[in-house]
Order: structure tokens, then sequence, then C-alpha cells
């Protein structure tokens, strides 16, 4: 045990390790952020006056399809939402 705690201390207390532990954290708080900004997206889509009288959220899924987006799950809705979300904050592309 003495081995243990003289390398948990020599290891635990190194910056790299420290970055490390930092990383989990900051990917916890950008899928947060990505999942407020989803929801945002989403209430504007589905809520929001518009002027046109159209709305993303009641388009159909698909030219040849006759299913609106408004028809499907609220988990398929939700994770558009999300994939829209994350798409806008990294050089990917929906």
């Amino acid at each position: 045990t003495e081995l243990l705690r003289r390398w948990a201390e020599r290891n635990l207390k190194s910056e790299h390790f420290q970055a490390l532990w930092d990383i989990p954290g900051l990917v916890a708080f950008l899928i947060f952020v990505n999942h407020l900004i989803g929801c945002c997206w989403y209430g504007i889509g589905a809520y929001a006056p518009t002027d046109t009288g159209r709305r993303w959220t009641t388009e159909l899924l698909a030219s040849d399809s006759d299913v609106r987006f408004s028809d499907t799950e609220l988990r398929y809705q939700y994770f558009t939402a999300l994939h829209w979300s994350l798409t806008q904050m990294t050089p990917g592309s929906m």
C-alpha cells in the first residue's frame, strides 16, 4: 500500500493527470450547452411567431414522404434539434 500511495502522490498531482481529469467535465459542459441550445432551437421552431406561416418543425421529413417532423416521436425531434446545435458549434456539417 505504501508503493501505491507514493505512486498516487507522484502521478495524480501531475499537470497531465489534471488535464485528463478536466476533459470529461468540459465535454459534459459542452453537451449541456448544446442541449440548451437545441431545446431553444426547437422551441423557436415550434412556438415562435412566423411571418410566412411555415415552421421547420412542421415541414415534411423528405420530399418523397408524407410524414411531417411534428408527427415523429419526441425523441427524434429532440435529437434532430441537438444534432443541429452540435453542428453549429463544430466545423462539421449537417
